[in-house]
């Protein structure tokens, strides 16, 4: 199991049984099923044990989590967003110097040839497809 973020819309624990917890903490199994659990379960589940300290890091974990998801849905929609400006920008007829077009044309260089994150798949895609490709990130999350 791992640790995938807390909310407070589900207060009860699906370990337990416990009710009227403030929060509960999301953990994902290997089916990718999502579990709430209070602290003290979560702690048991993940580490075999519970105590106060244990319970704080695994509420922070759960904490840090949930905002890199957060973090994570909010880039992916930029990135789509913008994807989604250069394209219909092009369909309008806007040439490679217009800025929204140049900016994801130079994201689109350095992804493609850039010799520290080398990615042999890349460089056959063309600008428009992998422009067509960032817009379909949100489907795959």
């Amino acid at each position: 199991m791992k640790i995938v973020g807390i909310t407070d819309t589900v207060t009860t624990c699906d370990c337990c049984g416990r009710k009227g917890l403030k929060k509960t903490v999301v953990l994902s199994n290997d089916d990718n099923a999502k579990l709430y659990y209070g602290t003290g379960c979560a702690a048991m589940a993940l580490h075999g044990y519970s105590d106060a300290s244990l319970n704080n890091r695994i509420r922070k974990e759960a904490i840090t989590a949930q905002s890199y998801a957060e973090q994570r849905a909010k880039d992916i929609e930029r990135k789509v967003a913008n994807a989604k400006v250069a394209l219909k920008l092009m369909e309008a007829g806007e040439g490679i110097n217009h800025p929204d077009i140049l900016s994801q044309h130079a994201i689109w260089r350095n992804c493609t040839s850039n010799p520290m994150k080398p990615n042999p798949a890349l460089p056959s895609i063309g600008f428009k497809q992998w422009l067509q490709q960032r817009c379909s990130l949100a489907e795959e999350g």
